[in-house]
């Protein structure tokens, strides 16, 4: 059986991950990966993680938090089509929590999802995700506090 690891974003992977895919019903509901490559080159605190299943990249996921007096925000978390429903979602958001839990100053996460993503809501409330009120901008935001 393939390990599921985490590794940074670099020029070695990061066209495999702007190549990754949604279903076509989830397309609505998480930015493509090449836009938060190109978004977040203009953030430096915020980290890239590449979601690999034995050699394969299988997922994309990046967070961060601004400052130390603003909030600590998972921005985007996606699993290709092809390995979505086989728990790979779930065990990496639990290696990103694991890692989340062992940065200093860091005691909640937050994350914001389409309404209409139950798959997205059912993956953060069973790792402990509590959501909130729909923000501004059309999203709901759930908090895992440690």
């Amino acid at each position: 059986m393939s390990t599921l690891t985490l590794a940074d974003l670099d020029a070695s992977n990061w066209e495999r991950v702007a190549d990754l895919r949604l279903h076509p019903h989830q397309i609505d509901f998480v930015a493509p990966n090449l836009r938060t490559i190109a978004e977040t080159q203009f953030y430096p605190w915020v980290r890239r993680r590449v979601i690999q299943l034995g050699g394969e990249i299988i997922g994309f996921a990046a967070y961060g938090q601004p400052a130390p007096s603003e909030d600590f925000w998972l921005h985007r978390f996606m699993i290709d089509v092809e390995h979505q429903g086989q728990g790979y979602g779930r065990a990496a958001l639990m290696m990103l929590v694991d890692e989340w839990r062992l940065m200093p100053g860091v005691t909640q996460i937050k994350v914001s999802y389409h309404p209409d993503n139950t798959a997205a809501e059912h993956l953060y409330t069973s790792l402990g995700f509590v959501p909130g009120e729909i923000a501004d901008w059309g999203e709901r935001v759930a908090v895992i506090s440690f």
